[in-house]
């Protein structure tokens, strides 16, 4: 945030600043185990009796592990796109504004990190 006035485009400010974001997550990944605070942080859930239909919940909770640990098993890149795309919703333009790297290249990878993600939780459609 320092380096605000720095910044030539003001329109890429969300940009900007998600890039730092993420540069920052790159950081803990690399000191501490995210799987580790994701686990942690993820498995929070609400008390069955508050839910309907407790079996569907239940097994919507173990297919999101599933999908957890085999999102953790990824590469970075591989990991990042995936959330970028289809946790936070980003579109391919700011998916490749956020990385650094052309919108050709986040259609690629993502579509081949969905591939191995898919391999990895037993899905090979």
């Amino acid at each position: 945030m320092k380096q605000l006035d720095n910044l030539r485009d003001m329109d890429k400010v969300k940009t900007w600043i998600l890039s730092i974001a993420r540069n920052t997550a790159v950081d803990i990944h690399r000191r501490e185990k995210v799987k580790r605070l994701l686990i942690e942080k993820l498995s929070w859930q609400p008390i069955l009796k508050e839910v309907s239909k407790p079996l569907e919940f239940i097994e919507k909770i173990e297919q999101w592990q599933i999908v957890q640990e085999a999102l953790m098993t990824l590469k970075s890149h591989d990991r990042t796109i995936i959330i970028c795309r289809m946790l936070k919703d980003y579109t391919i333009q700011e998916t490749a504004e956020i990385l650094g790297i052309s919108e050709v290249k986040v259609r690629v990878d993502f579509h081949r990190a969905m591939t191995r993600l898919r391999k990895r939780v037993g899905r090979d459609d």
